[in-house]
């Protein structure tokens, strides 16, 4: 097998290491999986769909707002209405009824060692039902969070604009391909990609 002259300047240079690392960061990129939600679907409060399974580490999730002024709010399964510290939070995400294009919000998951979960933090929509879940277990199973979610109390905490959120461990804001690619370029000067 043959490298890509690109990869060539690296090899010559002995960072194997450099050049395995950048086989597989590419690789991750070609090999996600591309989920999308629909927030707020038929102007109900529900993501659709509400469970996604057998989501993988370096997954994609993009959830799409059709209706209404939702958040994709990152919460944990013993307070399914409150925000997770550090949790991914889109902040609430206003539709314009009269719009043909709708607000996105993507995650990209980088850990994937238990379930992930999510509310709406608009008042009253997270106890209505409006949660959703990443790779839930039979002992944290979704109905278990969803019901624990409609017998919490209402909070009156508003969901925090992307900016103020930091990252969580399992779901992180994606980098954008164009993202990606911008980087790549930068370290193929830097190592001597572009000579």
């Amino acid at each position: 097998m043959s490298l890509p002259l690109c990869f060539y300047p690296l090899a010559k240079m002995g960072c194997v290491s450099c050049l395995f690392l950048c086989i597989s960061a590419i690789l991750s990129i070609v090999s996600a999986t591309q989920f999308n939600v629909t927030v707020g679907k038929n102007d109900m409060l529900t993501f659709d769909p509400a469970i996604l399974t057998d989501v993988q580490t370096g997954d994609v999730i993009t959830f799409t707002f059709v209706s209404n002024n939702h958040s994709v709010t990152q919460s944990t399964f013993r307070r399914p209405c409150h925000p997770r510290i550090r949790g991914a939070n889109s902040g609430f995400m206003p539709v314009d009824p009269k719009s043909a294009q709708f607000p996105e919000f993507t995650i990209h998951i980088d850990n994937t060692s238990g379930p992930l979960w999510f509310f709406c933090a608009q008042n009253g929509h997270c106890q209505a039902g409006m949660v959703f879940a990443i790779n839930p277990t039979e002992n944290t199973s979704f109905e278990d969070f969803l019901a624990s979610a409609q017998m919490s109390a209402n909070t009156t905490r508003t969901a925090a604009t992307p900016a103020q959120t930091a990252p969580s461990s399992g779901a992180v804001p994606k980098l954008s391909i164009k993202g990606a690619t911008t980087l790549l370029a930068v370290f193929a000067i830097i190592t001597g990609f572009a000579s």
